[in-house]
């Protein structure tokens, strides 16, 4: 279950959550209910959401990171300003 906001959709998607509206008690309500009632659904949910987080890691992160870095290819649109 998770709130219906851009920044959650970038990583969730209606395959792997139930999203309802922020500031709504009552979807929420709703959304856990649905959880409840439906356990295969859940459970099909609940799996692809496992899959998809496993490269939201610290390690994937940093690997990302460290790429961007050593990657040359950024430094051909950095302009230094002089202070």
């Amino acid at each position: 279950v998770a709130s219906d906001l851009p920044s959650i959709r970038e990583v969730l998607s209606e395959k792997s959550a139930v999203f309802f509206e922020p500031g709504s008690p009552d979807q929420l309500a709703k959304s856990i209910k649905k959880l409840i009632d439906y356990k295969n659904f859940a459970n099909s949910i609940s799996e692809k959401a496992f899959e998809m987080v496993q490269g939201y890691t610290w390690q994937k992160r940093a690997e990302k990171i460290l790429g961007f870095i050593t990657n040359k290819t950024w430094l051909l649109n950095y302009t230094s300003y002089e202070v």
